[in-house]
């Protein structure tokens, strides 16, 4: 009861925000501060936001419109869908700030989502509809890859696919050069025109290769195959329920109702998928456009690979840098992060070339973080033993995918005990947990050239 009380005290004075990048760990924000970086973002200096004028380009303050009306609106917009909208899902999605401890000046992220809203169930259908066909997408340049030797489509959903790629390049000893790029405020600045016809493009294209006239959601997802418990969505169906969800982005800041009027709100369910298949499509239309006029052009992104606004191209010949004006519309800005092109970072990746090869390690931006991070559960914590062990398997394979050399990974690895081990890890189950995963996924540590057990016994020493 002590805690309760000492809890609802802090939080008369302060708001508890997760960090950016390091969400297991909570700031005490003063309340007057964070309600002024709310106003602030939506341009409102002000102490309030019922007078004056919206000085921001992405959102838009809506006075004369009721929200339980709006809300009721939804609801009946959703029943069209047979959708139905329980009693305590009828609310608009609240604005979140989490700031960036690691910048400095210290940065900010907002965030528009919420559990409950009335348009969660027709955001969480069209999350299932576009992750179908951004996997379609996917599959069919996958195979006009193996005629051109070029792909249109750069995205992907963790750091495997380069991963692969650079032991494709090192096995040739033809590393040159790596850039990395980064798009500025991806979310905020696509203009609702552009991503509405992008993504019926992408509805467009679906369609022509479907093997049905509707897609069909039931709790597994979505697929082409109708089911008795499916939803049926039609090409058209699709296109208005994404128009709707785009231009519909209400939200609310206490009483007060906004729009976001350009881009797609962070913390939507469909945000990624919408952003990814945004890109590709000029990605693909730069592409295709090139095989037909300049194929030698189109072979320099034979290596660039984009998961969701970080890019990352090898050997380029610094084609992309000279290129991103033309690939994208232009209020998309790309900034390139690395300055020196034979080192940078990329996901979980510190990439390093060397004599023509390049190597890898485990990379984590929180290692710089001028604060401790709290990550990993402790085994004093409410989850199972066993899961506590498997998390620490876990991390060891995703270090042992991610290094390329085995001094790089016994020192990841030692490093990921040691806090492991403070945080109630015994020897005996660690051992236990990497013999194991090891001994399941040899593929990744063949590399290595070391028997399981020697692995073990090595990344065990510092235990």
């Amino acid at each position: 009861m002590f805690n309760i009380y000492i809890l609802k005290a802090l939080q008369k004075c302060f708001v508890l925000v997760p960090i950016d990048k390091a969400s297991n760990n909570i700031a005490f924000v003063c309340k007057q501060h964070y309600a002024s970086v709310i106003r602030a973002e939506l341009g409102y200096p002000g102490r309030s936001m019922r007078s004056g004028t919206c000085s921001s380009p992405t959102y838009s303050l809506c006075i004369d419109v009721d929200p339980d009306e709006l809300i009721e609106n939804q609801v009946s917009e959703l029943d069209r869908y047979g959708l139905e909208v329980e009693e305590e899902m009828k609310s608009l999605p609240r604005m979140y700030w989490s700031p960036k401890l690691h910048k400095d000046p210290i940065g900010s992220r907002f965030i528009i989502a919420s559990k409950q809203s009335s348009l969660k169930p027709l955001l969480k259908d069209l999350t299932c509809i576009f992750k179908l066909f951004q996997k379609q997408v996917e599959s069919y340049n996958d195979k006009s890859r193996v005629w051109s030797g070029v792909s249109g489509c750069w995205v992907i959903q963790n750091s495997n696919p380069v991963i692969e790629r650079i032991g494709k390049i090192n096995k040739r000893n033809k590393a040159i050069s790596i850039t990395t790029f980064d798009f500025a405020t991806l979310y905020t600045k696509i203009p609702h025109a552009l991503l509405i016809e992008a993504l019926n493009d992408i509805v467009d294209f679906a369609f022509q290769g479907g093997v049905a006239n509707a897609v069909y959601i039931n709790k597994y997802g979505a697929s082409w195959r109708n089911s008795a418990d499916a939803r049926a969505y039609t090409k058209n169906d699709i296109k208005k329920a994404l128009k709707y969800s785009i231009e519909n982005a209400y939200f609310q800041v206490g009483n007060t109702v906004l729009r976001q009027k350009i881009g797609i709100p962070i913390g939507s369910d469909p945000a990624p998928f919408f952003a990814n298949l945004f890109l590709y499509i000029y990605e693909s239309r730069f592409i295709n456009h090139l095989l037909k006029t300049d194929p030698a052009r189109a072979h320099k992104f034979r290596h660039v690979f984009r998961f969701i606004d970080d890019l990352i191209s090898f050997n380029d010949d610094g084609e992309f840098a000279k290129s991103f004006g033309e690939i994208y519309p232009p209020e998309m800005e790309v900034k390139q992060e690395n300055h020196v092109n034979t080192e940078a970072s990329y996901l979980e990746l510190g990439l390093h070339i060397d004599n023509r090869i390049i190597t890898s390690k485990l990379y984590d931006k929180r290692d710089a973080f001028n604060f401790s991070v709290v990550r990993l559960p402790y085994k004093c914590s409410n989850i199972p033993c066993k899961m506590f062990y498997a998390t620490i398997g876990a991390e060891v394979l995703r270090i042992g995918k991610a290094t390329s050399k085995y001094d790089f990974f016994l020192q990841s690895v030692h490093t990921l005990l040691s806090r492991m081990k403070k945080q109630g890890a015994d020897g005996f189950g660690i051992k236990k947990v990497l013999r194991k995963m090891i001994g399941r996924h040899q593929e990744h540590f063949f590399k290595f050239s070391k028997p399981v057990g020697d692995i073990v016994l090595d990344c065990c020493r510092s235990v």
